[in-house]
């Protein structure tokens, strides 16, 4: 008898909404949350393998973090791994993210050393920040919009980078067609 699969957790953040069926599969699941608040406790009480958390490009009140870091480290206490990464670097919000991110990582490692292999920080060392070919570099800008939004070819972009990018031990599917870009499949 073989185990069941478990599910991957990505969560996106605001500006990809509407994109979420281009990396949501049978074992891998996406939503887009802007603000904390929007990271709902259900998304993580199935049994999860990992979750994949981007920096939000909204700033909030590392307060604001309290109640959904706290949902999120249980579900890696029960087993799921997390990889925080850097949302794209294209405004001063992204900027304030992987700060306020990078802090709760290494205030959770801290206080529980005992995660430390379960939580992966993908993070640039300040040296590599500004290298081009870091997933991170690949949205530089968001088409004059005030409001984040990426269309489904920067979508695309993004999310087939973060493949590289991620750890060799870790599925992650590569962005597909979605219902709002055109019929061409994204797929390798």
């Amino acid at each position: 008898m073989s185990m069941p699969e478990l599910v991957t957790l990505i969560l996106l953040l605001a500006g990809f909404e509407g994109m979420e069926s281009a990396v949501t599969r049978e074992h891998q699941k996406t939503y887009v949350y802007g603000v904390p608040a929007q990271i709902r406790p259900e998304w993580l009480r199935e049994e999860l393998s990992a979750i994949v958390l981007f920096t939000p490009t909204i700033v909030a009140p590392a307060a604001d973090w309290e109640i959904p870091w706290l949902n999120i480290i249980t579900a890696v206490a029960e087993g799921a791994d997390l990889y925080v990464l850097p949302g794209p670097q294209d405004s001063a919000a992204s900027e304030a993210g992987v700060a306020l991110l990078r802090g709760l990582v290494g205030e959770t490692l801290a206080q529980r050393p005992c995660l430390r292999g379960r939580i992966i920080s993908l993070f640039p060392s300040p040296s590599r920040r500004e290298v081009a070919q870091l997933p991170q570099q690949v949205l530089k800008s968001r088409n004059g919009n005030d409001e984040p939004h990426y269309t489904p070819s920067q979508a695309k972009r993004f999310f087939n980078e973060n493949v590289k990018f991620l750890p060799h031990n870790f599925t992650y599917c590569r962005s597909r067609e979605t219902a709002r870009s055109r019929t061409r499949s994204f797929a390798e």
